[in-house]
């Protein structure tokens, strides 16, 4: 993508999917491997984990309904994401209000925890893949 594409894709305009065309994505999936290989971190969760992370999304909508008289309901703003397009996850976010003397900066940053708590099987196993990934790192960066 070029700078003037990227440009327009933070428009209100350039909102919507993002399009990632073949070379890009055997781009990010040979870089992907070629990290997962390097760090050796595991390809893939244990069963355990994914059996309890479908079980904890399981009528996710139902739950953010019923969340919304404690929280403020902000999806009738335009937002863009902050982060890059060749970003493992798109989990942070800009918006702007226009009130009558005033805009309003919305930022949005994804709260895993609200989902991943501590205690649970798919806390335990991230925990120590970033630990472990991050200790792997930094011995091998020295």
């Amino acid at each position: 993508m070029s700078d003037s594409e990227q440009a327009e894709a933070g428009t209100p305009e350039g909102q919507g999917p993002v399009e990632i065309d073949e070379e890009m994505a055997r781009h990010l999936a040979n870089k992907r491997e070629e990290l997962f290989e390097k760090f050796e971190i595991p390809d893939e969760f244990p069963p355990e984990v994914m059996d309890e992370a479908e079980a904890r999304t399981e009528d996710v909508g139902a739950e953010i309904e019923a969340e919304l008289d404690d929280r403020e309901d902000l999806r009738d703003l335009t937002t863009w994401t902050t982060d890059p397009v060749d970003a493992q996850d798109f989990d942070d976010a800009l918006s702007v209000e226009e009130r009558d003397e005033e805009y309003v900066l919305w930022v949005h940053i994804a709260d895993v925890t609200h989902y991943v708590t501590p205690d649970t099987t798919p806390s335990r196993c991230t925990s120590t893949r970033s630990t472990w990934a991050t200790r792997r790192s930094t011995s091998t960066n020295r």
